[in-house]
């Protein structure tokens, strides 16, 4: 392909080319309508991009919005496959020296942002992942918008490593005079489940948090896990400028109303249960609720405000060391088959406390 050099303009001028042959070449000022190129021809070539040939790279920038895979055809009904849109799946190792820290991260959104202050305004709404398909599910789909998985073996005892599912560490501050910072729901789900038909149908699940864990040994020895605790609540409260902090109730776990709103037609519930405990029975000690709350006179292990009575089905056998079981006033009843008392000074009814045992 012959090239001339234009002195004047600091270009080189091709000659002796047609505008169809120059057509196949990636113009980097662009073209008119845009311009597509392949990477190869042959079945499964790639194209590669990298930043530099450097050793030490650089980023490969894409200064607009993204669209991946438009035209992704649909699956064959007939063949089993795993199509990924984005893969990233290299081999390397990572053993940091002492005192010193190694870090990947996937993806890194981490943009710098200012909101309007102005209550009035409609507002900003920034999702760091954003997932809103339209879907027509069949009898067996199963999505997850974030699913992890992999394979994780431990070569050393485990001293501040973790595997955690969602890491939430935001920090949540306030430099304005009058200002608290802001709410945070950690978790939240507002899911809408609507069902626009004739005639009866039934979801069989709907669960907010659901753990299935499995733990298999399969050493001849013996494994021992501390402590599995599938929900801890535990809050950290500092107060360092030499004002106070207030709390007003701290809530381990909440359950609020779940009552019918907006029926037309009819509306039935039949169970509503706050705390549900199933299937405790394979450990030397099984205890369903357990309370380390000291004693004091406003000091409760139960306490209903809604005058709601308290019944215990089945059999109560409890021995306690000697002392003195103040009951308060408006505690309520007990309704026992069974109840078993040992030693003395075991109960103390105050003011218009009753206990009835029946």
């Amino acid at each position: 392909m012959p090239f001339t050099f234009n002195p004047f303009t600091g270009t080189f001028d091709v000659t002796g080319v047609s505008a169809a042959t120059l057509a196949n070449y990636f113009f980097l000022p662009g073209r008119a309508g845009g311009q597509i190129g392949y990477g190869g021809v042959n079945a499964s070539d790639n194209l590669i991009l990298r930043s530099t040939s450097n050793a030490t790279k650089g980023l490969l920038e894409l200064d607009d919005a993204e669209t991946w895979w438009p035209s992704m055809g649909n699956f064959t009904a007939a063949v089993t496959e795993t199509r990924l849109v984005s893969r990233f799946t290299p081999t390397f190792a990572a053993s940091p020296a002492a005192g010193v820290a190694h870090e990947l991260h996937g993806l890194d959104i981490s943009p710098t942002v200012t909101s309007n202050a102005d209550p009035a305004a409609t507002g900003f709404t920034y999702h760091a992942l954003h997932s809103a398909p339209t879907v027509t599910m069949g009898a067996n789909l199963f999505s997850a918008v974030v699913f992890g998985g992999g394979s994780y073996t431990a070569t050393a005892a485990a001293q501040n490593g973790t595997w955690a599912m969602f890491t939430a560490q935001p920090t949540l501050q306030s430099t304005t005079p009058g200002v608290g910072p802001y709410n945070a729901s950690i978790y939240q789900t507002n899911s809408n489940f609507t069902y626009n038909a004739t005639g009866p149908a039934t979801t069989t699940i709907l669960r907010g948090v659901e753990v299935n864990d499995v733990v298999n040994n399969g050493s001849t020895g013996t494994y021992n896990i501390t402590d599995w605790d599938l929900m801890i609540v535990e809050g950290n409260f500092n107060e360092l400028g030499g004002g106070s902090v207030a709390l007003g109730t701290a809530r381990g776990l909440r359950v609020l109303g779940i009552a019918p709103n907006n029926i037309i037609g009819t509306f039935t519930m039949q169970n509503v249960i706050g705390v549900d405990i199933e299937t405790l029975g394979f450990a030397t000690n099984v205890i369903a609720l357990r309370s380390k709350t000291t004693s004091g006179p406003s000091n409760y292990m139960f306490q209903d405000t809604g005058g709601a009575q308290s019944q215990f089905i089945g059999a109560i056998e409890q021995s306690y060391t000697p002392t003195t079981q103040t009951i308060p006033t408006g505690f309520g009843t007990s309704m026992v088959k069974r109840l078993t008392l040992t030693g003395t000074q075991r109960w103390t009814l105050a003011g218009t406390s009753r206990l009835v045992i029946l």
